[in-house]
């Protein structure tokens, strides 16, 4: 009798670890950059958010400031439009946001908020008052803004030029807008 062999079916054990090691690897690989794809579609979609935010802001208080007869600045966070006797605009800095407030007499018509960055800082320019304002947002890097138990850029600096070594450079924030506007521009 004749045996006869048969011809393998199967893999061997080292074919498939070599197969099982190539697939893991690829696996590893592509959820990483899944990873990385969806956190920077976050990142760009809040970019964009605020952006239009910041689009939206300067088109409502250009058009504001233009038409309207008087602006009064009432405090370093609010300025105050005077359309005619009954009807005001409102644009108060809270915090992180903007917030717009028409009234027409004593009855609030509309309220609208602009959300801004984490590091962003907002002011009002009043050095050309009463003929212009000036609203200024700016990004400050986190090394600039000075807490309560840290120093900032400007006093680190200040310390450097008093005890004799070179002037430190001075960190500038980049400025995301810039919205001048006169009263009475349309009239």
């Amino acid at each position: 009798m004749r045996s006869f062999k048969r011809p393998r079916t199967g893999f061997t054990m080292l074919e498939m670890l070599t197969v099982l090691t190539a697939f893991s690897l690829l696996m590893v690989i592509s959820a990483s950059w899944l990873h990385y794809s969806i956190s920077f579609a976050s990142v760009t979609k809040k970019r964009q958010r605020y952006h239009q935010n910041l689009k939206r802001l300067a088109t409502e208080l250009r058009s504001d400031i233009r038409q309207c007869q008087q602006m009064l600045l009432v405090n370093p966070n609010e300025l105050e439009l005077v359309f005619d006797k009954k009807q005001t605009t409102s644009y108060k800095i809270d915090g992180m946001n903007i917030v717009l407030v028409r009234t027409d007499g004593e009855v609030i018509t509309s309220r609208d908020r602009f959300d801004l960055g984490p590091q962003s800082v907002v002011r009002w320019d009043k050095s050309e008052m009463p003929e212009w304002i000036s609203l200024l947002v700016e990004r400050c890097p986190p090394g600039l803004k000075k807490g309560p138990d840290e120093e900032s850029a400007d006093d680190v600096s200040r310390d450097r030029q008093g005890s004799g070594a070179e002037p430190a450079f001075e960190l500038i924030p980049p400025v995301d807008l810039h919205v001048r506007g006169r009263p009475n521009a349309w009239k």
